[in-house]
Protein backbone atom coordinates (compact mmCIF):
# COMPACT_ATOMS: atom_id res chain seq x y z
CA UNK A 1 0.00 0.00 0.00
CA UNK A 2 2.79 2.42 0.94
CA UNK A 3 4.51 1.93 -2.41
CA UNK A 4 1.27 2.32 -4.37
CA UNK A 5 0.43 5.54 -2.56
CA UNK A 6 3.93 6.93 -3.04
CA UNK A 7 3.86 6.05 -6.74
CA UNK A 8 0.42 7.64 -7.21
CA UNK A 9 1.46 10.82 -5.39
CA UNK A 10 4.61 11.11 -7.49
CA UNK A 11 2.68 10.61 -10.75
CA UNK A 12 0.20 13.29 -9.70
CA UNK A 13 3.04 15.58 -8.53
CA UNK A 14 1.55 15.64 -5.04
CA UNK A 15 3.95 16.08 -2.13
CA UNK A 16 1.52 16.96 0.66
CA UNK A 17 -1.49 14.90 1.64
CA UNK A 18 -3.40 13.70 4.69
CA UNK A 19 -3.12 10.03 5.50
CA UNK A 20 -5.39 9.95 8.53
CA UNK A 21 -7.75 12.42 10.23
CA UNK A 22 -9.15 11.10 13.51
CA UNK A 23 -11.41 8.67 11.66
CA UNK A 24 -11.59 6.54 14.79
CA UNK A 25 -12.48 8.59 17.89
CA UNK A 26 -10.07 6.56 20.03
CA UNK A 27 -7.15 7.71 17.86
CA UNK A 28 -7.56 11.46 17.95
CA UNK A 29 -4.73 12.45 15.59
CA UNK A 30 -4.08 13.64 12.07
CA UNK A 31 -1.22 12.21 10.01
CA UNK A 32 0.03 14.36 7.14
CA UNK A 33 2.76 13.70 4.61
CA UNK A 34 4.96 16.59 3.44
CA UNK A 35 7.47 15.18 0.99
CA UNK A 36 9.79 12.94 3.00
CA UNK A 37 8.46 14.22 6.34
CA UNK A 38 5.38 13.08 8.24
CA UNK A 39 3.58 15.23 10.79
CA UNK A 40 1.48 13.62 13.50
CA UNK A 41 -0.82 16.19 15.09
CA UNK A 42 -2.44 15.06 18.31
CA UNK A 43 -5.80 16.61 19.10
CA UNK A 44 -6.50 17.02 22.80
CA UNK A 45 -8.75 14.21 24.01
CA UNK A 46 -12.01 14.99 25.76
CA UNK A 47 -11.74 15.19 29.55
CA UNK A 48 -13.78 11.98 29.73
CA UNK A 49 -10.96 9.95 28.14
CA UNK A 50 -8.45 8.31 30.47
CA UNK A 51 -5.13 10.15 30.06
CA UNK A 52 -3.07 6.95 30.25
CA UNK A 53 -5.13 5.27 27.51
CA UNK A 54 -4.90 8.36 25.30
CA UNK A 55 -1.09 8.44 25.73
CA UNK A 56 -0.78 4.72 24.91
CA UNK A 57 -2.90 5.14 21.78
CA UNK A 58 -0.69 8.03 20.70
CA UNK A 59 2.41 5.84 21.09
CA UNK A 60 0.65 3.14 19.07
CA UNK A 61 -0.07 5.62 16.26
CA UNK A 62 3.52 6.87 16.21
CA UNK A 63 4.91 3.34 16.17
CA UNK A 64 2.53 2.11 13.47
CA UNK A 65 3.12 5.19 11.31
CA UNK A 66 6.88 4.80 11.47
CA UNK A 67 6.66 1.09 10.69
CA UNK A 68 4.12 1.26 7.86
CA UNK A 69 5.80 4.22 6.16
CA UNK A 70 9.33 2.96 6.90
CA UNK A 71 10.30 6.28 8.47
CA UNK A 72 13.48 7.27 10.22
CA UNK A 73 13.01 9.24 13.44
CA UNK A 74 14.30 12.42 11.76
CA UNK A 75 11.42 12.22 9.27
CA UNK A 76 8.73 12.40 11.95
CA UNK A 77 7.41 15.66 13.38
CA UNK A 78 5.05 15.61 16.33
CA UNK A 79 2.67 18.39 17.32
CA UNK A 80 0.01 18.44 19.98
CA UNK A 81 -2.98 20.55 20.79
CA UNK A 82 -2.94 20.77 24.56
CA UNK A 83 -6.36 22.37 24.95
CA UNK A 84 -8.74 19.59 26.05
CA UNK A 85 -12.10 19.20 24.37
CA UNK A 86 -15.15 19.80 26.52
Amino acid sequence: MRKKLAKWAKQQQIECYRLYDADLPEYNVAVDRYGEKVVIQEYAPPKTINEHKARQRLFDVISATMEVLALRSDQLIFKNSSTPKR
